[in-house]
């Protein structure tokens, strides 16, 4: 799958620290983000954690308990192909970004045998065969032929479970996502499973994909959405187990692109 493996690109088109660590160095006194883009901003003073893995044993237990902790956490996609440019590798134009980061503001969780709306409510296939991983790796699979969908797979190797991203919050390489999008995003930039996927360009060879590190796509812990912020509801667009709570989302989102709940309605089923 050389989407996930930054060691199958030439060197020349390796993005910096691909393979390694998608924390780079900055000045004393400065805290670096994703790649050497630059100084950090406010939140991330705030949040300093917000860039580290996400632990991998929050991702351990089943996808409806994992659901609401992934509120707030970030999804880093770095960018194959593209150059630094200017000083400290810092890109000069945000539209070629080294990396595109957004905070993930709504979820949904599916599981395995016991639900009936999973792609694996009746076994392993080979579509599906990245639920079965273990906790912390990528399922990505196409809905209807054209949307790409990105879940976080949960529990131990040989258990299905995921939990489908519904919506993200940009945070770097805004003006890259929009020009993914085009004139489709305008105020749905990344909400919806399709639209995100489309704007951080989450491909179908991701699928299967480390999320704590060594590949281009990476899950960080961000920072955690505010007392009394998080809401509960049904899952969307399936037809299989509609009452199960299993959505959760963040409201409001903390930035612009993103409104809550996602209006998206095209089948679900991670």
């Amino acid at each position: 799958m050389a989407g996930c493996d930054p060691g199958a690109l030439p060197p020349g088109d390796r993005p910096p620290g691909a393979g390694t660590s998608l924390l780079g160095k900055a000045p004393a006194g400065e805290r670096a983000l994703p790649c050497s883009l630059g100084p950090a901003p406010a939140w991330d003073l705030e949040w300093p954690a917000a860039w580290e893995p996400f632990p991998l044993d929050d991702l351990a237990g089943h996808a409806s308990e994992v659901g609401p902790r992934l509120l707030g956490a970030i999804l880093a996609v770095e960018q194959p192909g593209v150059q630094p440019v200017g000083p400290r590798g810092v890109q000069a134009v945000e539209q070629s970004s080294l990396v595109v980061a957004a905070r993930i503001v709504e979820v949904e969780a599916y599981g395995g045998s016991d639900d009936p709306a999973s792609h694996a409510a009746r076994g392993r296939t080979r579509r599906n065969g990245a639920m079965f991983a273990g906790a912390g790796r990528l399922y990505v699979y196409r809905s209807y032929g054209i949307h790409r969908c990105a879940n976080v797979v949960t529990g131990p190797p040989g258990t299905a479970g995921a939990v489908l991203v519904r919506a993200v919050s940009p945070l770097l390489g805004e003006a890259s996502m929009r020009a993914r999008r085009g004139a489709a995003g305008g105020a749905h930039l990344a909400d919806g499973p399709g639209r995100l996927c489309e704007a951080l360009g989450i491909e179908l060879d991701d699928d299967g994909c480390d999320l704590s590190g060594g590949g281009r796509i990476h899950l960080l812990r961000g920072w955690p959405a505010s007392d009394g912020a998080v809401r509960q509801g049904p899952r969307i667009g399936i037809t299989k187990a509609v009452d199960l709570p299993w959505r959760w989302w963040e409201e409001p989102a903390r930035s612009e692109g993103v409104r809550q709940p996602s209006v998206d309605t095209r089948p679900s089923g991670g």
